[in-house]
């Protein structure tokens, strides 16, 4: 799937077999969090037909992040953008 279209997966081909087992374990476990989900198509052989992972913006904000209103050009697609966002750290 990398292959045909690279910029779903925000990576190169060449970089993700570059990845080793802990990446894409770690990769694997974002689904878990409260704010995403991970799932996998299997067909009937076992084989892996399809996968998807989303998340929802809201946890961001929620952390006290917010849009700078700066982006920058996506690195596998320059017409798209990624967007910025901070947080104020307070200091004790």
């Amino acid at each position: 799937m990398i292959r045909d279209s690279p910029s779903a997966y925000n990576e190169t081909l060449d970089g993700a077999l570059g990845n080793d087992e802990a990446e894409w374990r770690m990769r694997g476990e974002r689904g878990t969090a409260d704010h995403g989900i991970a799932v996998a198509a299997i067909d009937s052989a076992g084989r892996l037909v399809g996968a998807m992972a989303g998340f929802v913006s809201e946890p961001y904000e929620r952390r006290g992040f917010t849009a700078t209103g700066e982006a920058v050009p996506y690195n596998l697609d320059p017409g798209r953008n990624e967007l910025e966002m901070v947080k104020v750290l307070e200091h004790e």
